[in-house]
């Protein structure tokens, strides 16, 4: 077992195969007790690793510092005054303590002679080798682990290395993204001091596992397959056996969320075909549009649209075919919606879907496989959808895919942008388009429209040439009644000057 820093004393002696002894005082109390230059720690069974550690590290007196290996799970003690004078008095009662727990003394000789003067190595990294040079004196090993992942790090821009000081005088250096692209190599082949010796480094190499009798070589170690993820964390040739079951919860919420955006869209559908239109506002004129403010045009123009989509024929389709999705069996498949939980109300609810949260829930948790086909399973035959499936076609894939799959399908036949081979979009973008797209100008209702338009310009016109027709003929026939008013006159004026 691996020491925890948190465990007690007393913890960590039952887990250890190497076990200690403690030392009972006068009081029958049990103790470790340690002496470190001169400096005298006890301490007694219930006390943590880590407050020994950190005591004896934070101490003046003991002037020492300890450092835990968690790669190699050993410990060391270093001095914090380097030089051949700074060794460290160690010694502790017939516990055997230290050694259980893999204790290494560091001199402080030792730390003083972490001395390079223009020391080099290389480092290669994916193909690139690059010159890391070291001039200066190191106090400790992790002063000089940190000063050549520093070098590292500045002359790989784009890379991510950890360099560790190990309790054997050798540094692990390691690239964060793993794979067989890292190697350390000394310029001066006698130059063993910074332990990068052959015995001390080696290439990167992938994660090799096996799981369910397949081998599976990655650059990481985290490995997805089968929607499964490991998370390898070190190397072992022991058989691992690793029990999955699914998350309820977040299949729970999952569907939940899909009932309550289902029947939300059909809400705003069965209110869109159930609305009565209103005859008290009919369209507006342009002499009647000039006489209001815009506020009131608006208010008179949505009131005017209430209902003119009631009982229509395309939304009530789309309705139907949702609702018989729900409940048609799927090929191959034996569970159905009322099996899992879900049902649908009364006649008034007009189709909307009730959980019962429980038995979902249950379902999910006793046949996970027969709830997610259910929702999401694809058809054998034809896997994905195509506006040019022909109606057989169209009738195996829907025998043999999932609810969600049902109604994908639905809405994409009647909202799809992309035209099939005959050139048609959706179709209620054929019959009224969408904004921002070419349907908006190329719809039935947009052509009718346009064709009314024509209509009433070509009769406007037919107006206009009749009124100046017949202008025309009042103008000669005024001018016809203006000649014999004069020619009456003339007359009148010769009849009676004869009479005279």
């Amino acid at each position: 077992n691996r020491i925890n820093l948190s465990d007690s004393l007393s913890s960590l002696k039952t887990k250890l195969k190497s076990s200690f002894n403690f030392a009972t005082d006068s009081d029958g109390n049990q103790n470790v007790v340690l002496n470190i230059n001169s400096k005298k720690f006890t301490f007694s069974s219930t006390t943590s690793l880590s407050t020994v550690l950190s005591t004896i590290s934070n101490d003046s007196d003991s002037d020492v510092k300890i450092a835990y290996d968690d790669i190699n799970d050993k410990f060391s003690i270093t001095s914090k005054d380097t030089g051949a004078g700074n060794n460290i008095q160690l010694s502790e009662s017939t516990s055997t303590f230290l050694s259980a727990i893999n204790f290494k003394s560091f001199k402080g000789a030792q730390a003083a002679s972490l001395s390079y003067s223009n020391e080099k190595f290389n480092v290669s990294i994916d193909g690139t080798t690059k010159e890391i040079t070291l001039n200066g004196n190191y106090g400790d090993y992790s002063s000089l682990a940190q000063d050549v992942q520093d070098k590292i790090r500045a002359a790989f821009t784009d890379k991510q290395v950890t360099v560790t000081a190990n309790t054997d005088n050798s540094l692990s250096i390691n690239l964060n993204s793993t794979g067989s692209t890292l190697l350390i190599s000394s310029k001066n082949p006698d130059a063993s001091n910074l332990g990068f010796t052959n015995t001390n480094y080696r290439f990167g190499e992938d994660a090799q596992v096996k799981i369910d009798g397949q081998n599976i070589t990655r650059s990481s170690n985290t490995i997805t397959t089968n929607g499964v993820t490991y998370n390898l964390l070190k190397e072992s040739n022991t058989e691992q056996t690793v029990s999955l079951k699914p998350d309820t919860d977040t299949v729970f919420n999952n569907i939940k969320n899909f009932v309550t955006k289902y029947n939300d869209m059909i809400a705003k559908l069965n209110g869109t075909v159930s609305e009565q239109y209103d005859r008290d506002y009919p369209p507006l004129t342009d002499d009647q549009k000039a006489a209001m403010t815009a506020d009131q045009i608006t208010s008179w123009e949505t009131k005017a649209k209430t209902g003119l989509l009631k009982d229509d024929y395309n939304l009530n389709r789309i309705l139907n075919g949702m609702r018989t999705a729900m409940y048609d069996s799927i090929s191959g498949l034996t569970t159905k919606l009322t099996d899992i939980g879900i049902s649908t109300g009364d006649y008034s609810d007009k189709g909307k879907l009730i959980i019962d949260e429980s038995k979902l829930k249950d379902a999910i948790a006793n046949n996970p496989d027969g709830v997610m086909n259910l929702f999401s399973k694809k058809s054998d035959t034809y896997s994905s959808y195509s506006r040019d499936y022909t109606s057989d076609q169209r009738k195996t894939r829907y025998s043999e895919e999932g609810i969600s799959q049902r109604i994908s399908d639905i809405i994409e036949d009647n909202i799809s942008t992309i035209r099939d081979s005959n050139g048609n979009k959706g179709i209620l973008l054929q019959i009224a388009g969408i904004t921002g797209d070419v349907s908006e100008y190329s719809n039935n209702y947009y052509t009718q429209i346009s064709e009314y338009d024509t209509k009433i310009y070509d009769l406007s016109q037919k107006l206009t040439d009749k009124e100046n027709q017949y202008y025309e003929k009042y103008a000669a026939l005024e001018a016809a009644i203006s000649k014999m008013n004069s020619q009456s006159s003339w007359l009148a004026s010769q009849v009676g000057g004869s009479s005279s």
